[in-house]
């Protein structure tokens, strides 16, 4: 895939199969069908230069197989997924509502709210994430590039939904990892507890 006058497009050189690309994923009959089904080309061949068809005018099925096979997710396409996979974890709600720490301290309403929205963006990340390895590894690509965009899709949405999940794809990484390891708890400052006792000491 690759951006034409800043448009996502796909390639006909690069999709379709022939003897020069036996790789392709598909067949040039599919290729004139995407077109007479009304996918918007951008670019016919000439002179050396690939046909190019906008990217998000191609039935969806093979929007999803083409983005796990190169790894590239148009972001209006991640954003609109990870969108419609974000519901409030109701278990969540339950979990830092009833957290009672060692020394008898309840997690304030503020924080409860902040940490089963983190809660509720992870689970829509374990989601993504998921689909897009089964994907990639059906079509025998490589999962490289996953955590760089589910990183940039997290950022995306942090002034819509107020999260505090780590800005950085390793970070936000190991913060999900130990999520799936440790569960909401994981989720919990250490240092909370003891800040809120010296708040209520002064």
């Amino acid at each position: 895939m690759i951006y034409y006058n800043d448009v996502l497009c796909v390639s006909g050189a690069e999709l379709i199969r022939t003897n020069k690309n036996p790789t392709g994923l598909i067949s040039k009959g599919v290729w004139s069908k995407w077109i007479s089904g009304g996918a918007k080309v951008l670019r016919r061949a000439c002179l050396g230069n690939p046909s190019l068809i906008k990217f998000d005018t191609i039935p969806v099925k093979y929007q999803k197989i083409i983005s796990a096979k190169y790894g590239i997710y148009p972001k209006e396409y991640v954003y609109k997924s990870f969108q419609e996979k974000i519901i409030t974890d109701t278990k969540a709600i339950e979990f830092y509502n009833s957290y009672l720490f060692s020394n008898g301290c309840h997690i304030s309403e503020l924080v409860q709210n902040k940490y089963t929205i983190n809660a509720s963006l992870l689970n829509a990340i374990k989601e993504i994430i998921t689909n897009a390895t089964i994907y990639k590894k059906a079509l025998g690509g490589n999962t490289k590039g996953i955590w760089a965009t589910a990183s940039k899709t997290v950022n995306d949405i942090r002034t819509e939904i107020k999260h505090t999940l780590p800005k950085h794809p390793r970070p936000l990484k190991r913060k999900y990892d130990t999520y799936l390891n440790e569960g909401y708890e994981a989720l919990i400052s250490k240092k909370y507890c003891n800040n809120n006792s010296l708040k209520k000491d002064k």
